[in-house]
């Protein structure tokens, strides 16, 4: 989900909206997507070679807000799931177990 943030921080040149749900509403919007390549560009360089220091990937607000509103609109899915320790049956209804 968070491929958004790589594909920016990387600079990628060419982008495929089927692979994230993202990124069709930041080419729906290219200013904001504009937005964000100028600030990764401007903390990080040109030079792809060169990896992103911790300190530099704090330094990137707008693309954080990017991420925050998309994880906003799509949540990630639950990465667990829970059970009784014991058979149970619920309001005379509901088997867990």
């Amino acid at each position: 989900m968070l491929d958004i943030a790589v594909q920016l921080m990387q600079k990628w040149e060419r982008l495929n909206p089927d692979d994230t749900v993202d990124m069709p509403a930041l080419l729906k919007n290219p200013e904001v997507l504009a937005r964000g390549y100028d600030e990764v560009d401007r903390v990080l360089g040109t030079d792809l070679s060169v990896l992103p220091t911790y300190a530099q990937v704090h330094q990137v607000p707008y693309v954080t807000q990017i991420l925050e509103e998309t994880l906003r609109l799509w949540p990630t899915a639950p990465a667990f799931t829970r059970r009784p320790y014991e058979d149970t049956v619920i309001g005379d209804k509901y088997r867990l177990g």
